[in-house]
């Protein structure tokens, strides 16, 4: 079979899911089945601290009732800790997902990186520098 390689990472396949589909930690499960030929699935943004998102925008039908969205919406997350203990109690397979996180300087930036990058189970931190969430 085939792999791809990103960087580090070597993937099964260059199909992934990306973090508006995979808002919340939970979001992800359904994306974790061996037999999906994904090669990665990326949750967030996750920014420091809790951010309700931006006001403007139609949160609850994305959240609520698709528990998915799209991320130029500036949708809500729980924050970097919140999220981290949800995906430690999920007891997630080694090296299977990217965490991606939103902060609004370098050291915001550092302490994501640190937090999620020690986790057997992230394969990569994706920093993303165009959240909307970071006004």
């Amino acid at each position: 079979m085939k792999t791809w390689n990103v960087g580090d990472l070597i993937l099964k396949s260059p199909i992934m899911i990306a973090g508006g589909v995979c808002k919340t930690p939970q979001s992800i499960i359904p994306y974790l089945h061996h037999d999906l030929p994904l090669g990665l699935v990326e949750t967030g943004s996750y920014t420091p601290d809790f951010s309700p998102g931006n006001p403007d925008a139609p949160q609850e039908y994305w959240i609520d009732t698709l528990q998915s969205g799209v991320n130029s919406w500036g949708m809500p997350n729980v924050g970097y800790k919140a999220a981290l203990a949800a995906f430690d109690a999920m007891g997630l397979p080694n090296a299977s997902i990217a965490v991606n996180i939103a902060a609004f300087s370098p050291e915001g930036f550092a302490e994501g990186y640190k937090l999620f990058a020690s986790r057997p189970y992230v394969a990569a931190v994706v920093g993303n520098l165009s959240c909307p969430n970071r006004h």
